[in-house]
């Protein structure tokens, strides 16, 4: 499997942010199989509903992308 990072900068720490970034990112670059994600309650992470299914995660499951959440307390891992 070919690794690729890609990085940009999102304005404000929201889901919404992050899936305009990631529609704009795969407007030039192919979608992804695997997506790594920050392990934060910004990304809908770690919520305590083990039922729920946050918005970001509903989003990429949807295209077929699997998010890979980072453990937590790693920010090394980002």
């Amino acid at each position: 499997m070919e690794k690729r990072g890609i990085a940009t900068r999102i304005e404000g720490q929201a889901t919404e942010e992050t899936i305009t970034a990631l529609v704009e990112i795969w407007k030039i670059y192919p979608i992804l199989e695997i997506l790594k994600i920050d392990n934060d309650s910004v990304f809908e992470a770690n919520l305590p509903h083990e039922r729920y299914i946050g918005k970001l995660a509903f989003f990429l499951l949807n295209l077929g992308v699997y998010p890979l959440y980072i453990a937590p307390r790693s920010p090394w891992d980002n």
